[in-house]
């Protein structure tokens, strides 16, 4: 089975990144050269910036100061959703995240509600240059998983599979990004601007 078919099989799965862990990080990275989907604009590359959307209160401390280490915890599961840049604009990336808060909060309505925060920025290499301190390989693998809606969706995936070291790669993730945060009222003209 290669990438595209993998994901075309497992694209809704909540645990396919649990599935990937069983492959090396050679096969994850092979796969990270090739297109997910066929409505790819291409493979992520490492000059890529990336942004994930930020949720109140699941990505959110209660005190609204920040980031909950939890926040990471899709990339062992279904996959950490972020947005290309490149193949969107800032102003899509907010609006998406405004129009899933409101789907969850309709389809929801006996759940705390939800809105979009901001966002966490990346860049792809970066990402990729985590590694674990157990077995030195590559954390994380970042595939374009395009859907007919959003040309510009990933996903980064968690490969490393020792529970010494799962905690501890996302929480470089966090460390990368914690400082990093743009909420909602300081993503202006400039912010869009420069990405």
């Amino acid at each position: 089975m290669g990438c595209k078919d993998f994901f075309t099989e497992h694209g809704g799965n909540k645990k396919k990144c649990k599935l990937l862990q069983e492959m090396t990080s050679a096969e994850l990275a092979k796969w990270e050269s090739e297109s997910a989907t066929d409505l790819s604009p291409g493979i992520v590359h490492n000059e890529e910036h990336l942004y994930q959307q930020i949720v109140d209160p699941t990505h959110i401390n209660p005190d609204g100061t920040g980031l909950i280490p939890t926040a990471f915890d899709d990339c062992t599961s279904h996959g950490l959703s972020i947005h290309r840049v490149a193949h969107t604009s800032i102003d899509g990336i907010v609006d998406m995240g405004h129009a899933r808060a409101k789907k969850f909060n309709i389809e929801n309505p006996d759940r705390p509600p939800r809105r979009l925060w901001g966002v966490a920025p990346y860049v792809a290499g970066e990402v990729r240059n985590i590694l674990s301190s157990v077995t030195n390989d590559r954390a994380f693998f970042i595939f374009d998983t395009s859907t007919e809606y959003d040309k510009s969706h990933a996903e980064i995936c968690q490969g490393v599979k020792e529970a010494k070291s799962q905690r501890s790669v996302r929480f470089k993730l966090y460390d990368m990004v914690k400082g990093q945060l743009i909420p909602l009222e300081k993503i202006d003209t400039k912010e869009k601007a420069a990405t």
